[in-house]
């Protein structure tokens, strides 16, 4: 009996060891870096040839997101080289590699290749069209000496009966000249009637299209009109800490009897309790908004990442008042959004910035999810939940495959899924080292074409105000 209960605990070591080397593989993280560098100087063909090798490694496995960001940039680069050089056996290779890795098959690569693909169907008919030319040569030089033959003899036969019929050509010419002459005039009269009708549809088009944009500029004030009326708040505090904060809907905390706290936008969710509205209140409201600032501006220090905490509040607090969240909500929101982030001021400053990675390295990093127990001890416990449920799921995924708890859907609170939203649109528009920038339209893209990794109805609001 003792021997077998070793054999059993021998058997879960080794799948738990199997499992540990499977998810960190260093071949791997050496073929992506070596694919990121040949992308790096635009040797997209070298750079293919490696990612290949990173995605076979993963066949029968889940490929990392940033694998999968770097194959889809490198795939692009590589089928419009492959366009412009008209290397079109490497297409059907490259077909084949998208039909096994449909995760790399992004919109724009579906256009590139449908491209180059009417290129070859092009050249295909115009070579198809040389090839007719030089069979029919031959036979329209007979049909030429014939048709000169038939012409001498036509041409004596036309002589013979032109003057009969010259007389009656010019009768009926004549009427003809009448006929279209009429048919002009009728068909001048559809073409001004028809040139009214689209002109009176531009007109339409024209004064609506003035509408929206004028409507769209008025949203658009208001919506920066109250950020920066959060963002003065804030720093007013710095200049005359004893001033009372009086702005609308940042202030009145209590406004409402309930608070609702992270979940969807269903009301099924937790709420924080309506304390006494009270001089200590407010006080407690100036000075974690204001510490929650210098926290972010440090962290963004720490990481490498200037202006992130601005960027990332700023973001979270426009999708909040688009989503019609309460003011004094989407104020806790953006003061979270600054401090998402705290457990990485507890890390070695070199490691947050190092290019490359040990497995260790980055499961430490992973760890800043869990900062210190007394990280926000200078947020009043009522509102600490919002906080720390920031912190904790901001990097978990809709389907459940993220971390620290492998959360799904509505089990990650709200603040965390707008925060995972924006980090990653700003990280895609930002540049790093193992891809190109992306555009806007294109990191919205990005974002849609994962929905078991964000909450698309973020990414829909996201989509709306950038």
């Amino acid at each position: 009996m003792l021997k077998f209960n070793r054999f059993i605990f021998s058997l879960i070591c080794f799948f738990c060891i199997s499992g540990f080397l499977f998810a960190g593989d260093p071949v791997a993280d050496r073929f992506m870096s070596a694919a990121n560098d040949e992308y790096s100087v635009q040797n997209y063909s070298k750079a293919y040839e490696y990612i290949n090798r990173v995605l076979d490694l993963y066949r029968d496995g889940d490929l990392p997101e940033n694998a999968s960001i770097l194959a889809e940039t490198i795939y692009y680069s590589y089928a419009e080289e492959l366009r412009k050089n008209n290397r079109q056996d490497e297409l059907a290779v490259m077909k084949v590699w998208i039909n096994d890795f449909p995760v790399v098959n992004s919109s724009r690569i579906k256009a590139m290749i449908a491209l180059f693909e009417n290129d070859i169907k092009q050249s295909a008919e115009k070579a198809n069209v040389v090839v007719s030319t030089d069979n029919l040569w031959q036979k329209e030089l007979e049909a030429e000496r014939l048709e000169r033959q038939n012409e001498r003899e036509f041409s004596q036969n036309m002589l013979n009966t032109f003057t009969s019929q010259l007389e009656s050509q010019t009768e009926s010419f004549q009427e003809a000249i009448q006929s279209s002459s009429k048919q002009n005039e009728s068909i001048s009269k559809v073409i001004l009637i028809i040139v009214l009708g689209i002109g009176s549809v531009l007109i339409l088009l024209f004064i609506i299209v003035i509408i929206n944009v004028a409507l769209n500029s008025r949203n658009a004030k208001k919506q920066q009109e109250q950020f920066a009326a959060t963002l003065q708040v804030v720093a007013s505090m710095n200049r005359i800490p004893s001033e009372r904060i009086m702005i609308d809907g940042v202030v009145d905390v209590y406004g409402d009897s309930q608070l609702r706290l992270a979940g969807s936008s269903s009301s099924n969710v937790n709420y924080l309790p309506e304390p006494e509205v009270d001089e200590k209140e407010f006080q407690q409201i100036r000075e974690f908004a204001v510490q929650c600032e210098r926290i972010g501006n440090e962290i963004d220090v720490m990481t490498g990442r200037k202006n992130n905490s601005k960027n990332i509040s700023e973001l979270v607090y426009k999708i909040c008042m688009e989503m019609n969240i309460k003011k004094h909500t989407a104020m806790l929101y953006f003061c979270a959004a600054m401090v998402y982030d705290i457990g990485f001021l507890n890390m070695d400053k070199d490691l947050l910035q190092a290019e490359n990675l040990s497995e260790e390295e980055k499961y430490k990093i992973r760890s800043h999810v869990k900062p210190e127990d007394n990280a926000f001890d200078f947020i009043p416990e009522k509102y600490r939940r919002v906080f720390t449920e920031a912190t904790a799921m901001h990097h978990e995924n809709m389907d459940g495959t993220g971390y620290p708890a492998g959360l799904k859907g509505n089990e990650i609170s709200q603040i965390a899924r707008i925060i995972h939203v924006v980090e990653t649109f700003v990280s895609l528009i930002s540049r790093r080292n193992y891809r190109a920038i992306f555009d806007k339209e294109s990191a919205i893209i990005e974002l849609r074409n994962h929905p078991e990794l964000y909450d698309i109805e973020i990414v829909d609001v996201l989509d709306s105000i950038v």
